[in-house]
């Protein structure tokens, strides 16, 4: 053949595999991929696939550009990939973390909850990606460590081992780890280098897999409540001022969020009805002026506080947008940028691509400011309405 295809070791689905991947590159260097006959393979074997055990293989023949591609395209991808405006329900992604996701969201007690859970979908839905994306690295990264060093063994694998990441074990708990990693690897019949003595004694031990190293199994058992509380910890999320709560009850403390088509709804309500239309919507024009002045003050001191680290682009690309949809009972004149980035990896790589001043950017660093500018924009917004309720 010429090309060095007949040599590989792989069977015929990690073959097509590697070529979807090759296919990948030429798209992103901006070739056209209609010559290319595995892309109707991809969408017709995609849910039959083990991209998780693809990856392992990749590990264990020392292919370590092929498992960062699968790392950081191909196996996100399959998690939850971007849908079109017209086919959004609560979420900007489709896929099976965005199903267990959602399914997990329905259970939970509270409304209060509830809301607070489905504001911040996509950025739970990129959470738990990132972390079943560390837990399939984590199993790549032992196999790459048996390949590099072939003279330790079960032990010194536990204890020399530095990719064990935020995953706390004892050395004892981490041997274990180990046995059963390794050991449902070679059941499933991922071909881990054989000159590794900690493959040897794993081998020795003749284990049974209770790992099938499929992404799909492992979505369908993740814990994602426990996901979501730890995202809320990391956020520093409370649900306890998340909406006006239905009660009798005299309270001194004020929802510091709100549905401002609620508060429109009551502030016109209280209006005489003899008043001219055009008076009511000169005092709704006032308001938004006065929002939309607040607005840009939170933007420009925290960008006059931290210039050049992304402030302004995450405005104008997505909380601009998220306040105008969110306030959309006030004419907000707000800075608005072509595209609208609904989620943190896209207005990442959105960044990254059209703004150079930025720099150090990525989708962690632009989930914390994009917080924090639209949690500090939405108290800023509470208080001009209640003041200007109040007049």
């Amino acid at each position: 053949m010429g090309n060095g295809l007949e040599s590989l070791k792989y069977d015929s689905d990690s073959l097509l595999r590697r070529l979807y991947s090759f296919s990948s590159r030429l798209s992103a260097d901006g070739k056209s991929l209609n010559a290319f006959p595995f892309r109707q393979w991809e969408r017709g074997n995609q849910k039959a696939m083990s991209t998780w055990q693809d990856i392992l293989r990749e590990a264990a023949s020392g292919d370590l550009l092929l498992v960062e591609e699968y790392l950081r395209h191909v196996l996100p991808l399959e998690l939850r990939s971007p849908v079109s405006r017209d086919s959004r329900g609560l979420s900007a992604y489709e896929g099976p973390v965005v199903k267990a996701v959602l399914n997990s969201f329905g259970g939970l007690t509270t409304k209060a909850e509830q809301e607070l859970a489905e504001s911040r979908v996509d950025d739970v839905v990129d959470y738990v990606t990132d972390q079943i994306i560390d837990k399939v690295k984590r199993t790549a990264d032992i196999v790459t460590f048996c390949r590099l060093n072939p003279d330790l063994g079960i032990g010194g694998l536990a204890e020399h081992f530095t990719g064990w990441n935020n995953l706390k074990r004892s050395l004892e708990e981490r041997v274990e780890w180990i046995k059963l990693n390794l050991g449902s690897m070679l059941y499933v019949g991922i071909r881990l280098p054989a000159d590794s003595i900690a493959v040897q004694e794993v081998s020795a031990l003749a284990i049974e897999s209770t790992i099938g190293f499929e992404e799909r199994a492992l979505i369908k058992k993740w814990d994602v409540r426990k996901s979501w509380n730890a995202f809320k910890r990391q956020q520093e999320l409370t649900d306890n001022f998340l909406c006006v709560q239905d009660t009798d009850a005299d309270d001194d403390v004020s929802a510091e969020s709100f549905d401002f088509g609620v508060i429109s709804e009551s502030r016109l309500q209280s209006f005489d009805p003899r008043l001219p239309e055009g008076q009511i919507l000169l005092e709704m024009n006032e308001l938004a002026l006065a929002v939309t002045e607040i607005l840009e003050s939170v933007l420009d001191d925290l960008d006059r506080h931290k210039s050049g680290a992304g402030y302004v682009p995450i405005a104008w690309h997505n909380v601009w947008w998220h306040f105008t949809d969110k306030y959309s009972g006030m004419p907000l004149r707000l800075r608005l940028e072509d595209p609208p980035c609904e989620t943190d990896h896209l207005l990442a790589d959105h960044i990254l691509q059209h703004y150079a001043a930025v720099a150090g950017i990525n989708r962690l660093s632009v989930q914390r400011r994009r917080t924090q500018l639209t949690a500090n924009g939405d108290k800023a917004i509470f208080v001009a309405v209640m003041d200007y309720m109040g007049r």
